[in-house]
């Protein structure tokens, strides 16, 4: 049976590739899986890697969560989120 993907997964993917070249030469079932793994940060970690403000627009955090005590709070990211914000 063959995988269904979400349009978030796919824009996931899509996000992850550097040029529209790379989208079509590594379009594969893997890759959009790869695509949309995720690990964990705590909000405080993010905060330091200094794309604060992108990351509360993206994952819908408030951008005063730190300041109410939420430094401590484990958020789960994408992978290419966290190549992106230098956080591995």
């Amino acid at each position: 049976m063959e995988n269904k993907f979400t349009i978030e997964e796919i824009k996931n993917y899509l996000q992850s590739q550097d040029s529209l070249g790379d989208i079509m030469y590594n379009l594969n079932e893997g890759n959009i899986k790869k695509a949309n793994e995720k690990i964990s940060f705590t909000l405080e970690e993010i905060l330091d890697s200094g794309c604060w403000e992108e990351f509360c627009e993206k994952y819908g955090v408030n951008e005063w969560a730190i300041n109410e005590g939420g430094g401590d709070i484990e958020k789960d990211i994408f992978i290419a989120d966290a190549k992106r914000y230098k956080l591995i």
